[in-house]
């Protein structure tokens, strides 16, 4: 595994692992930052772009009161 890989690895399973909010999008813009700086892996990429779309969903699920994807 590639060095920026793992970066975006260890960058997603704090995302995943947030149990906030706030965190949430914290975590999430520092692994979007990731996409522009980092030479990535096609694979770090669709993580980054799966990622992406779940939190478009969750957000719309948050908006009409459903349970989060992650749930």
């Amino acid at each position: 595994m590639r060095v920026n890989d793992k970066i975006v690895y260890n960058k997603m399973g704090n995302l995943i692992h947030s149990d906030m909010v706030i965190n949430l999008v914290v975590y999430f813009q520092n692994t979007l930052k990731l996409d522009f700086n980092l030479e990535l892996s096609k694979v770090s990429q669709k993580a980054i772009f799966d990622a992406k779309e779940i939190l478009k969903k969750n957000i719309f699920f948050f908006k009409k009161n459903f349970t989060s994807e992650a749930d």
